[in-house]
């Protein structure tokens, strides 16, 4: 049962293309995840609405992913790896762009460095990696 799920799962995050559907049908300010906590990270919110109850990764270690019910770890595919990655990481410049002068991050998000995600932030990373995958890959073809 578990890896039926576990493929479906996968296919699901090995491109961009159903995220970045799933993001364009919600409104830019809707919170669709948090960075670095793995069971509440955009990928397993967007897999929650699918109906799958998953972790990805961990706070070291973003390259698995396990399905609750089940102590397996799987690895996730590159594409979801890698928008987990920068997720993570530049969720945090965007949200300091915005920031007042007398506004803090540490204030405003008492979790940190788990803030959250809204749609518009997380679609602009998506945009941005997108780019930088088809750059590597002419770039790859072009060798």
């Amino acid at each position: 049962m578990y890896d039926s799920m576990a493929e479906e799962i996968i296919s699901l995050i090995s491109t961009p293309g159903t995220v970045k559907e799933w993001l364009l049908a919600k409104h830019p300010n809707d919170i669709v995840g948090q960075t670095n906590l793995s069971d509440t990270c955009l990928l397993a919110y967007f897999l929650g609405e699918f109906g799958f109850s998953v972790s990805i990764g961990n706070f070291f270690d973003l390259s698995t992913f396990s399905i609750k019910g089940s102590e397996k770890l799987r690895d996730l595919p590159d594409f979801a790896m890698l928008y987990a990655e920068r997720l993570d990481s530049e969720t945090i410049y965007y949200l300091s762009e915005n920031l007042n002068i007398d506004e803090d991050l540490l204030d405003l998000y008492p979790n940190y460095p788990s803030v959250p995600i809204s749609g518009s932030i997380a679609l602009n990373i998506l945009r941005d990696l997108e780019t930088d995958l088809f750059t590597e890959g002419v770039e790859q073809h072009s060798l």
